[in-house]
């Protein structure tokens, strides 16, 4: 019977540590940061453009071009700059987005 006992007592000992590590990093709030936020996305016949108004870290412009293989990217830029890109050869662009490069 104490043998009983001591098992029930390790284990619910290791299920309340186990909830309690849980709950710890439930609570606990992680390292801060603030990737790029409130962004947007146009384009205007072979121009692609994104910009993102706060955070930190980076991101870029990303369009497809019709006509043009792959994916083309802008520069890195901070929130704050805007991030633009021509596509090659006068062609249209298709689609465009952003991506967030650096947080």
């Amino acid at each position: 019977m104490r043998t009983e006992r001591r098992g029930t007592r390790v284990v619910a000992t290791t299920l309340m540590a186990g909830a309690l590590a849980t709950l710890g990093l439930v609570a606990t709030p992680g390292t801060a940061y603030a990737e790029p936020y409130d962004c947007s996305a146009d384009s205007r016949r072979d121009v692609a453009s994104a910009y993102c108004n706060s955070g930190t870290g980076q991101y870029r412009v990303v369009a497809t071009c019709r006509g043009v293989s792959g994916l083309q990217y802008g520069p890195n830029q901070r929130p704050g700059t805007a991030s633009t890109l021509r596509c090659p050869n006068g062609a249209q662009v298709s689609s465009v987005s952003w991506e967030i490069t650096e947080w």
